[in-house]
């Protein structure tokens, strides 16, 4: 599945902070896969804030990354996602990964 850095960095955001053990290690296989090498960061160029909370980067390089997600890695996310939605707690930069994770299934 092709996403962007934002899209990488939502996913990473919204994966869950607890659940079982299949889960956490399906959590840190999929963290491996989106976090972002030392020469993503350079090719990127990443500028972290003064404050440590958020990062920019040169949006005009290429933004997409073919990321294979396992099966169970996709319903992660998918469930992820489906909790924030039917709680009505989706945000603006989620939209994206929402789009390519709920509703590119249909």
């Amino acid at each position: 599945m092709k996403l962007t850095v934002k899209e990488r960095f939502v996913a990473l955001s919204i994966l869950p902070a607890q659940g079982n053990f299949v889960t956490l290690k399906v959590m840190r296989k999929l963290r491996e896969k989106l976090t972002f090498s030392e020469e993503e960061m350079t090719f990127y160029s990443f500028v972290m804030d003064e404050e440590g909370e958020s990062v920019t980067w040169d949006e005009d390089v290429r933004q997409e990354r073919d990321i294979d997600l396992t099966t169970k890695e996709f319903e992660l996310l998918h469930t992820e996602l489906s909790k924030l939605d039917t709680k009505k707690t989706l945000q603006d930069d989620q939209f994206t990964l929402y789009e390519k994770l709920i509703v590119g299934e249909d």
